[in-house]
């Protein structure tokens, strides 16, 4: 999948839905990239796209969850929203 729409340069292997708790921590509401080595970009208030070797589990946590999206009517509703070929 090309990312010209979003102007980010990694081919992205999956799209995820992006969804929040409802819970609140002290430091806020949101993904977490401690580790660092960011393979994702969340590219609209639900949707976040991903490259290879991206491991969802390193920036979720009890504020929200990543959810990849597999229905191919969803799926293209997403490339097309967000111009992703």
């Amino acid at each position: 999948m090309d990312t010209r729409r979003t102007g980010l340069m990694f081919t992205i292997d999956k799209i995820y839905k992006y969804a929040e708790t409802g819970k609140t921590e002290d430091w806020g509401v949101g993904l977490t990239d401690i580790n660092g080595g960011k393979k994702w970009e969340r590219i609209g208030p639900d949707v976040v796209i991903a490259e290879s070797g991206f491991d969802p589990t390193k920036i979720v946590n009890t504020t929200c969850t990543l959810t990849e999206i597999t229905d191919a009517d969803e799926l293209a509703a997403v490339k097309t929203k967000w111009n992703i070929s």
